[in-house]
């Protein structure tokens, strides 16, 4: 099977950016990478540009599924939460990054039935190269409204990390949905929305051009500028490599 081309991006998380009482020592202060981190090992989070592996990586559902990946990181932002959920503003920022019980019934989707995966994975992996560029021209146009927007409101860096998410399922969605199984098409999806950030429900309108997209969260910051100004930030975690 070709290399396929895969973009840089890993994983990427909206933050609130919040003065935090670390004074317990349960919750580690470095407890937002640690979500990175639990995330990043399961490849299958839409905002991490993640999914890619589930259509090109015929052994990805065993890894996942039969090895346990998926419940590592399960059992990875469960930890994190109940250490640091005593805490109201932390347990707040954390219902805004991840759902333990929206990951298991991702979790749930994805494993219960192994056959439906292999037995279309011909189907899917036929559109490898058409969605992985797909997905490496979304991740650079959201590299690119992240850095013109900076350090901006909320609501602007919500929807414009919220807009790249769906962005990456309908690359997956899109030209599968035309040629292979609907069953294992709305399966795939419907499992990758379980791995969104709840901050992210309801996903916001997408925007095809980037133009469009950048005037409307110019529009949508002005909006904000009526209301109390809350500073927002997106962190990006890059791995991985953009060659064939």
């Amino acid at each position: 099977m070709a290399n396929f081309c895969r973009a840089g991006v890993l994983v990427i998380f909206i933050l609130f950016s919040v003065d935090v009482d670390y004074g317990s020592a349960k919750c580690p202060e470095d407890y937002r990478y640690r979500v990175e981190m639990c995330v990043m090992e399961a490849q299958v989070a839409p905002q991490a540009g993640g999914g890619l592996p589930l259509i090109t990586d015929s052994n990805k559902l065993e890894e996942l599924c039969v090895r346990g990946i998926l419940q590592k990181t399960i059992d990875c932002l469960r930890d994190i939460y109940d250490r640091c959920s005593n805490n109201i503003t932390q347990k707040q920022e954390l219902d805004m990054l991840f759902s333990v019980e929206e990951w298991k019934h991702g979790q749930t989707l994805l494993c219960e039935d192994l056959n439906l995966f292999k037995n279309h994975f011909d189907c899917v992996s036929k559109f490898g190269p058409r969605i992985s560029s797909c997905i490496l021209v979304r991740t650079q146009l959201f590299k690119k409204a992240v850095t013109d927007a900076g350090i901006a409101h909320f609501r602007t860096l919500h929807d414009i990390t919220c807009n790249f998410a769906q962005n990456i399922v309908n690359c997956l969605e899109r030209p599968l949905a035309r040629s292979c199984s609907l069953e294992v098409v709305d399966t795939m999806v419907s499992a990758l929305h379980r791995f969104l950030p709840p901050a992210c429900a309801p996903v916001p309108a997408l925007y095809e051009a980037e133009d469009e997209q950048m005037e409307d969260t110019r529009s949508t910051a002005h909006q904000d500028e009526q209301h109390e100004p809350m500073i927002y930030e997106t962190v990006i975690v890059e791995g991985g490599d953009g060659g064939n």
